[in-house]
């Protein structure tokens, strides 16, 4: 069974918990703050398949009719790759629509190879290169979507 809930930050906390990569990224100290900025930013959703929480996403508004994409996958993004993207697919156009968007931009750190393949999915193409933008001072890569 497959359920789209409003995001909670207690939600981003389950999937932190069993998520190394997130932990990698050097977030820990600051991920209370992502959290609760990601609950209260704009609008954002979970995906729940089978009683456990698979993904995270939203879009924080940023004004002038723009926003910035953001996820947060489990290990089990991986088990249901097609119903996340066609979720996430549906979900991002839907925000685009009812808050008039005419960019969504995302930030992906260069060596996340499956983040570079959900945004291209999504429509997001590759702008450049962010050199020493990450948490930690890492590369990132700027992807956006422009809509006509």
């Amino acid at each position: 069974m497959i359920e789209v809930i409003q995001y909670k930050k207690e939600h981003a906390y389950s999937i932190f918990q069993n998520n190394m990569r997130e932990r990698e990224l050097g977030i820990t100290k600051d991920f209370d703050e992502f959290a609760t900025g990601w609950e209260v930013s704009g609008p954002a959703y979970t995906i729940i398949i089978d009683g456990s929480i698979v993904f995270c996403g939203g879009v924080i508004l940023t004004g002038w009719n723009r926003g910035e994409a953001w996820t947060l996958m489990s290990d089990l993004f991986y088990k249901y790759p097609k119903s996340c993207y066609k979720i996430c697919k549906n979900q991002l156009n839907e925000v685009i629509k009812e808050h008039g968007l005419k960019r969504v931009q995302a930030v992906i750190d260069v060596d996340f190879e499956d983040g570079v393949r959900f945004a291209e999915h999504l429509g997001f193409e590759k702008e450049g290169l962010l050199r020493a933008y990450g948490p930690d001072s890492e590369d990132m890569l700027m992807y956006s979507r422009r809509i006509q």
